[in-house]
């Protein structure tokens, strides 16, 4: 015979019904669900527009924009060439231009991927002062002359050329070369101060006019964007930096005049022309403005 344990109802309705702690619980979870789906949503709109920004940043990072660098180009040492071995042996002491620096401006058009077209301006003015005195060997009293010697040149270069950009990132470095033509305008005078010697004669203006020549670049850079070049209607992209080679060379006739009316001198140049190059190894500052063409 089995053995049964009656339980009483009011017991079995205290077993079934849930605690009064569980009721809280219960009715706190019933009163947080809109919250919590509140949340969820904006979580979702959140990670949506994270994703669209980080997209539209992307894009904005990667799009071909065309840019406008304007810079300064320092030349520390200009003159190399045939100019100053002739012109030394006028008795010159000096041996090279002074140091200079020029404005420049290039536009970098953009192309084809890592490739841009490039076409780039500059205004390069190099110039020395030369003062030193001759002493006349032929004469038994030994007669002296003075002499300042003036020489500036102006060149304008205009050239164009492609530019390679390997990796594409805010700080991104690049190769170029552009050639072209240059505009040059050069003038040399020679100032007689004193002379003791009566044969003794130098031509006042040894040349000056116009001329044109040959201009070449190749050099490499670093591309230092800003934080928010990639920002829409931002024109400002950043600063670069750009170590190069220019050849500036200007051949003229520089000693034509001399050789033909002077008298007197110890010794001549041995031919007529000769080639002076403004550049040399250069380097560059500026800042870059980005467009977007339309």
């Amino acid at each position: 015979m089995t053995s049964s344990t009656i339980i009483p109802a009011d017991a079995r309705a205290r077993a079934t019904s849930p605690s009064p702690f569980l009721r809280v619980a219960m009715l706190l979870a019933v009163l947080m669900l809109p919250c919590q789906a509140r949340s969820l949503r904006a979580q979702m709109t959140a990670g949506r527009t994270a994703v669209l920004t980080d997209s539209t940043s992307s894009s904005a990072r990667t799009r071909d924009l065309d840019v406008l660098s304007i810079g300064l180009e320092y030349v520390p040492s200009p003159g190399l060439g045939s100019f100053f071995e002739q012109y030394a042996m006028l008795g010159g002491r000096v041996n090279s231009l002074d140091p200079f620096i020029m404005p420049t401006a290039t536009f970098r058009l953009a192309s084809h991927g890592p490739v841009r077209i490039v076409l780039t301006g500059s205004y390069a003015y190099g110039s020395f002062t030369d003062v030193f005195g001759l002493r006349d060997t032929s004469e038994t009293a030994g007669g002296t002359a003075s002499l300042v010697e003036q020489f500036d040149a102006i060149a304008v270069p205009l050239m164009g050329g492609i530019e390679y950009t390997p990796v594409a990132a805010q700080f991104s470095s690049y190769v170029g070369a552009v050639g072209g033509l240059s505009v040059n305008n050069v003038t040399w005078t020679t100032n007689v101060r004193e002379q003791t010697f009566a044969l003794f004669y130098r031509p006042m203006t040894n040349l000056k006019g116009l001329g044109l020549g040959p201009a070449f670049r190749i050099y490499a850079g670093i591309d230092l964007r800003f934080d928010g070049y990639f920002s829409e209607g931002s024109p400002f992209r950043g600063i670069f930096l750009e170590g190069s080679y220019l050849a500036l060379p200007v051949r003229r006739n520089y000693f034509a005049a001399v050789r033909l009316g002077g008298k007197g001198l110890p010794t001549v140049p041995s031919e007529d022309g000769a080639t002076m190059n403004l550049g040399g190894l250069t380097l560059t500052l500026g800042l870059n403005l980005q467009f977007v063409r339309r």
